[in-house]
């Protein structure tokens, strides 16, 4: 469910003012609307366990409400909608203990903006809203009981927050893996089906293998406070050994780096055979422990090679459609700056698109927007494939679409004369070939004139 949503959050067209969605999910009022990197959505009519139901169902939470800035992007944005009076659910709720209010995404609660004189559980009220433009406290917070109305008929709906899995980039000395906190109560063995089940751009998660200082360090900052207990990571011991011995990553990875707290793995409760890393509320945060437990969330890894889009273990023309036909698709975002544009269509070109020279054998990644045949010059060849296609509407790079409009046109032919003449050994071209360049495209533009 989670990937089917992500694809369809393509479909949506925002416009500069409106916020009405191109296309409607069912229960769905308007979104996606990007922020911080996060994707939202206005939900129709509901309680708030239903709201939160169609939260998870779509890959997400009601509203995680993080800082003030947060709080007054959420409430601005979509009480500007359609101009109806609303009260907005948000995940925070005190339904397991009363008194104690927790996210519903298991976040640590840093931010609250209470009304004055809440909450008040005036008659067990468990669930948070913000009140609505125009009363007295707009936009500040009051706990209710679980319905669909106040008492003088304003309607509840929910604000979904859905946030896409975080890359420890290559960039930063990562693997270029994906990964991702999905609350559960599951044992091992469910959490480890139910990440298998998950897919990111095309790669097939699993339970998260932490195999370095480094990727703790990656995981800790990043999911610092993401969970309050313990959640599952991917590995488990054989049967019948030693509680240190025989330890394995779902991966088939070599076991060589372990982080367990003090005393620990010890097989305490019996049969604790699989491995958990502590919660925020625990003084061993990111440390290890063995256990048996059945309620606990998971952290998933997807082994996604970036820029692979459509994994079939190497980066080409292929991919650089797929994410030409992605822009604004935070699914993506190659260059983690929260949203999908050019720079990712850049980004993928000159660090991450494998090129080959046919004619010496030549490889290499990396290579210039305007490289049309990938192989590591942009040179005549390909002036020529763009001149040929020039005009031509929709199609893909190897035609001649250096930018991620739908026409090829003189923009594609000013991004291919500012590279004219690179080379993705290093070579300084000759000047010659400025020459070339300059009579190609004056060519070219003479033959679209008399068209």
């Amino acid at each position: 469910m989670r990937a089917m949503i992500r694809v369809a959050a393509a479909m949506f067209v925002l416009g500069a003012v409106g916020l009405t969605p191109a296309v409607a999910l069912p229960g769905v009022l308007t979104g996606p609307i990007s922020y911080g990197g996060h994707d939202y959505y206005l939900l129709d009519t509901s309680t708030w366990a239903n709201a939160e139901a169609k939260a998870v169902a779509m890959g997400g939470h009601l509203v995680t409400l993080s800082d003030q800035a947060e709080q007054d992007w959420v409430f601005g944005t979509f009480n500007a909608y359609d101009d109806v009076t609303r009260l907005y659910w948000i995940g925070l709720n005190d339904r397991a203990a009363e008194g104690q209010f927790v996210w519903a995404s298991d976040e640590q609660v840093d931010f609250t903006y209470w009304a004055p004189g809440e909450p008040n559980n005036a008659g067990n009220e468990d669930f948070v809203s913000m009140f609505y433009q125009g009363h007295t406290h707009s936009g500040k917070w009051n706990d209710w009981s679980d319905r669909t109305r106040d008492p003088i008929g304003i309607t509840f709906v929910g604000v979904v927050e859905i946030a896409p899995p975080i890359q420890w980039r290559p960039a930063d000395g990562g693997n270029g893996h994906y990964y991702e906190y999905i609350t559960g109560s599951l044992s091992w063995s469910q959490a480890e089906a139910a990440a298998q089940a998950h897919t990111f751009m095309g790669a097939q998660g699993h339970l998260a293998t932490v195999t370095s200082e480094q990727e703790t360090s990656f995981l800790a900052a990043n999911f610092s406070t993401s969970f309050s207990r313990p959640v599952w990571l991917g590995a488990q011991q054989d049967a019948g050994m030693a509680p240190d011995e025989g330890w394995q990553w779902v991966t088939g990875e070599t076991w060589d780096y372990t982080q367990w707290m003090t005393g620990e793995p010890n097989d305490a409760g019996g049969d604790e055979r699989h491995l958990i890393v502590a919660g925020y509320n625990h003084a061993n945060h990111w440390q290890w422990n063995d256990g048996n437990a059945t309620n606990l969330g998971y952290l998933v890894e997807y082994p996604v090679l970036p820029g692979d889009f459509d994994t079939d273990g190497d980066v080409d023309v292929d991919d650089i459609d797929i994410l030409r036909n992605n822009m604004g698709n935070l699914a993506y975002d190659l260059d983690g700056d929260g949203d999908t544009d050019a720079d990712d269509l850049a980004h993928l070109v000159e660090d991450l698109v494998e090129w080959y020279r046919p004619g010496i054998g030549t490889s290499g990644v990396g290579t210039e927007m305007g490289d049309f045949n990938l192989d590591g010059v942009i040179n005549t060849t390909d002036l020529t494939i763009l001149a040929a296609n020039f005009g031509r509407v929709l199609g893909g790079w190897s035609i001649g679409h250096a930018n991620t409009d739908s026409v090829i046109d003189t923009t594609d032919l000013a991004i291919l004369a500012t590279n004219f003449g690179f080379v993705a050994s290093g070579e300084v071209p000759e000047p010659a070939t400025l020459f070339v360049m300059g009579c190609g495209a004056i060519g070219l533009l003479r033959r679209h004139r008399r068209a």
